[in-house]
């Protein structure tokens, strides 16, 4: 099971993936828990982020199709449909820059064969942009914010070390590299340690809500079964008074008719 931890409005909300169905649980304090049946065409990577208030979620639908979807508005928007195979689209990532939601992910192009590093403005245009694209395949990226700028980092494959670019976003939104100027190599090892240590925090938190909502579950889940013994008991009491009160009035029946 994968599971997205966001905060919005000051309200902790978890979205779950369950087989073929996305669970929406909201939390409010430590036992109140609301569990919403939010969707049942889920195949696979779903991610998700808050962003001015609303929470946005993209994942492969059952239909072969990335769809893009915020929660509680009517309409899902298909960002891309006829994929061939599914496993084309790869490590989707959802990140919020300068207030707008930008979905990342890998492809291969059909046209030319190359491996790419595409985006894309779900709630805008939601044309697919190439950010990174070679005959290389690409191994494993990060994109983090490093307290001043938003940074993109990659590695190739075969190659063993990272590539590191600034990412600066234009008004037309289109996001330009530009080489992250490393002046010594404790400059590359600080910034490695910033990232690690940045995605070490966002762990740790995300960890921590994790047991504090399976916690709260846990609460709830006993609250409940105390609540149903209770009825339960109180039921089984009822029918035993019943038994008894039938009795008595069977026997003063038969006591009747032998009069």
């Amino acid at each position: 099971m994968q599971e997205i931890f966001m905060s919005t409005d000051e309200k902790r909300v978890a979205i779950m993936d369950n087989g073929n169905s996305i669970n929406i649980v909201f939390i409010a304090g430590k036992r109140n828990i609301q569990w919403v049946h939010y969707r049942n065409d889920y195949h696979s990577q779903l991610c998700g982020g808050e962003c001015n208030g609303k929470i946005g979620l993209a994942y492969i639908n059952v239909s072969n199709e990335l769809v893009w979807d915020v929660v509680g508005a009517d309409d899902r928007i298909v960002l891309l449909s006829d994929l061939g195979n599914i496993w084309n689209v790869r490590n989707m990532c959802l990140k919020q820059i300068n207030q707008k939601n930008i979905l990342f992910y890998k492809a291969n192009n059909p046209v030319n064969g190359n491996f790419e590093l595409i985006y894309t403005y779900p709630d805008g245009e939601r044309k697919g942009r190439a950010l990174v694209s070679g005959s290389s395949n690409i191994e494993d990226y990060h994109i983090f914010f490093d307290g001043e700028k938003n940074i993109l980092k990659y590695r190739l494959q075969g190659e063993a070390g990272f590539k590191c670019f600034v990412m600066n976003v234009d008004k037309a939104d289109e996001i330009r590299l530009e080489e992250y100027v490393l002046s010594s190599a404790r400059s590359l090892a600080e910034i490695e340690e910033r990232c690690m240590l940045r995605e070490k925090e966002f762990e740790k938190e995300r960890d921590a809500l994790r047991r504090e909502f399976e916690k709260t579950l846990r609460n709830q889940a006993d609250e409940m079964e105390k609540k149903y013994k209770k009825q339960y008991d109180e039921l089984s009491e009822f029918a035993k008074q019943l038994q008894v009160e039938g009795k008595r009035w069977r026997e003063l029946y038969y006591d009747n008719v032998k009069e």
